[in-house]
């Protein structure tokens, strides 16, 4: 079974705000978008994320900034 995150716990996640939230999904600082919504909201309800989506987001950031550090990735 799948699990699933609301906008309000992958904010509270990342220590983040919904602004912010918003804005990582047009670009992060390793320039790899977060996420978007499995399941996005309908007019007010929270919008639900699929957790594996964040986990290889994660993933993929801890990757960017291991090769920025070796000087892999300007």
């Amino acid at each position: 079974m799948q699990k699933y995150l609301t906008s309000k716990e992958v904010c509270e996640m990342f220590r983040i705000t919904k602004r912010t939230l918003l804005r990582w999904h047009k670009k992060t600082q390793f320039g790899i978008p977060f996420p978007l919504p499995r399941l996005p909201s309908n007019g007010g309800g929270q919008s639900l994320y699929l957790t594996q989506d964040i986990i290889d987001w994660e993933l993929a950031c801890n990757e960017r900034a291991s090769q920025r550090s070796q000087g892999l990735v300007i």
